[in-house]
């Protein structure tokens, strides 16, 4: 046998690389940012704005999905027009000759008003 070293043959110690001290890892950096960030007043005010929007919202869908289901149908019917009784002719010539007449009434109406009386002098006193 070789003479060797009695620790050799136990000695399973691969070389060791040297160590090379890097930065703080980018991702942790980001994450101190945005807990930084988030602890800011108007962030939470943002926050707790949107939160209460998408509740809202949210409320609103489940309140009309429950009203439709639960509707009932109403049934549904057109009115129907009545055919119209046409009125006698004499009767269309009547009511034209007695518009006519009141619109020629009016025409005289303006004469008989008197005008108004509108005191101009306008004065004030300290």
């Amino acid at each position: 046998m070789i003479n060797e070293p009695q620790n050799a043959i136990y000695d399973t110690h691969e070389p060791q690389l040297p160590k090379v001290k890097t930065g703080p890892n980018p991702v942790l950096l980001k994450l101190k940012q945005a807990q930084a960030y988030a602890k800011k007043p108007k962030f939470i005010t943002i926050g707790i704005l949107v939160l209460t929007i998408f509740v809202v919202i949210l409320a609103l869908t489940m309140v009309s999905k429950n009203q439709t289901q639960n509707q009932t149908p109403t049934p549904s019917f057109a009115p129907s027009a009545g055919n119209p009784t046409p009125k006698p002719q004499s009767e269309l010539q009547k009511k034209v000759e007695e518009y006519k007449n009141k619109v020629d009434n009016m025409q005289n109406f303006r004469t008989k008003l008197s005008y108004p009386i509108v005191d101009l002098d306008i004065t004030f006193e300290k």
